[in-house]
């Protein structure tokens, strides 16, 4: 097997200048490149617009500040995708009147170039949703023309985010009146079946509400206890009127019975109980004289006529007493049917109300809760409204400033670039010129030869006085 051969420097270097007109060609074709590549593709610029961007206001109790940073973090993704959709880069040229001069480009194709061009992004060093500074970044080989395009993303983002907001209040505020619609349908719904029950009860309603609004006693119950215990007396008086009259009948057939009747039976008839004193105050009388003188003693006979007498008027007051005691006594009849009467109408009026005092503590709850709901809806609303009407004049982004460009062109400058071509082509054309070796060389060995070729095999042969390099020398 034939050893490889090392590639000494001078070697190399005795190729390149060998064939230095095919390095300076090519060196030559690589500054034309490069100069060809500046001219045609020219250096971009980049505009940079400031935004800030803040909470909704008004739900908020820190005006205008997020919530916590998922909430910004959300916000700003919606930004960004708002910032690339179709509708804000296509108004956005529209404002610099970007057909005006590019009348046949189409506007996909520009609003998909657009796109391309455009970044929107936080500041340096910090996460998306953590700070509520954006920085929006359009490129354009033009200076002025990139400014114009940051400035009109800026500001046709600023109006779609204005548009999403008022259209999302216009849903909010519709689908909150759609609620309190509902809410006080509902409402009146339950204030008709309270009216049905109130109209039920009529003068019983104070009743009613008294007992749920108060910790108190029925007054229609109080009422019935008076009624009843004015009752009882009625009876108890009628009892007393009946037994009166029934010994007084019997008084009329034995006078002295009146003596055996109780005084509290006769409180009702004073002339009575003053006959039955005098009828007393008689027979004692008598019997004192009787004791003491005879039978046909003058005294005697004229006591005993004076008995007689109050007999004779016990008599016909007994008459008055019990035609008066009958109309007592119808009276007395009288009252308690009226009593009774009334004691009816009272407990079907009792029965009625705890009959609807149920449906109607239900229905009164349901009225106040629905009212509640009522009130919290058009309060809801009356939010929702403001919102809309702010909406209307402000906006979430602010633009900070305006949009500015820096002092150069980003990417590499003009100067770099061509250094990098020559250089790059100058070694490129050294590479080349190794590889194709001295002018006039042949390849040495035989093509049947299994062994692959050495790189330097076409090479002349080495000076004597040449230094062998460290691998040669052994």
């Amino acid at each position: 097997m034939q050893s490889q051969q090392p590639v000494h420097l001078r070697e190399i270097w005795a190729l390149i200048r060998a064939r230095v007109r095919l390095v300076l060609a090519v060196g030559l074709l690589g500054l034309l490149g490069a100069g060809a590549w500046i001219v045609m593709v020219p250096q971009p610029w980049e505009a940079t617009q400031t935004l800030l961007l803040r909470d909704e206001a008004m739900p908020r109790e820190a005006l205008g500040r997020f919530r916590d940073l998922e909430q910004m973090k959300l916000t700003q993704e919606t930004v960004l995708q708002m910032a690339r959709s179709e509708r804000v880069l296509r108004r956005a040229l529209d404002q610099v009147k970007y057909w005006t001069n590019h009348p046949f480009r189409s506007t996909s194709e520009a609003v998909e170039q657009l796109r391309r061009r455009l970044r929107l992004e936080p500041p340096q060093g910090v996460e998306l949703g953590q700070s509520e500074i954006l920085f929006l970044r359009v490129r354009h080989p033009d200076r002025q023309q990139a400014v114009r395009l940051a400035r009109a993303v800026a500001q046709q983002l600023q109006q779609a985010l204005l548009e999403l907001r008022r259209n999302r209040a216009e849903s909010i505020v519709a689908e909150l009146q759609a609620a309190v619609q509902v809410a006080q349908e509902q409402l009146q719904h339950y204030l008709q079946q309270l009216q049905e029950i109130e109209a039920q009860l009529g003068p019983d309603l104070a009743e009613l509400r008294n007992l749920e609004q108060s910790a108190a006693g029925s007054a229609l119950r109080d009422q019935l206890n008076q009624l009843e215990s004015e009752l009882r007396r009625a009876r108890e008086r009628l009892a007393e009127q009946q037994t009166l009259a029934l010994l007084l009948r019997k008084v009329q057939e034995n006078p002295n019975r009146l003596l055996a009747t109780p005084n509290r039976l006769l409180e009702s008839q004073p002339a009575l109980r003053r006959l039955k004193e005098g009828l007393i105050d008689a027979q004692l009388r008598t019997a004192q004289l009787q004791g003491a003188l005879t039978a046909e003693h003058p005294r005697v006979r004229a006591a005993l006529d004076a008995e007689e007498l109050v007999r004779k008027r016990l008599r016909r007051e007994l008459k008055t007493a019990l035609a008066g005691l009958e109309v007592e006594q119808e009276l007395s009849r009288k009252q308690i049917r009226q009593l009774q009467l009334r004691i009816g109408q009272l407990q079907s009026r009792l029965e009625r109300v705890a009959r609807l005092r149920a449906p109607y503590a239900t229905l009164s709850a349901q009225v106040e809760h629905q009212l509640q709901l009522v009130r919290q809806a058009q309060q809801k609303l009356a939010v929702a409204q403001a919102m809309l009407k702010t909406d209307q004049r402000a906006s979430v982004l602010s633009l900070v400033g305006e949009a500015q460009t820096g002092p150069w062109p980003v990417g590499p400058r003009r100067s770099l670039i061509l250094l990098a071509g020559v250089l790059g082509s100058l070694a490129l054309g050294a590479a080349l010129a190794v590889l194709l070796g001295p002018p006039g060389a042949k390849l040495q060995g035989s093509l049947n030869d299994s062994q692959p070729h050495s790189p330097i095999s076409y090479y002349p042969p080495k000076p004597q006085h040449e230094v062998l390099l460290p691998q040669e020398a052994l």
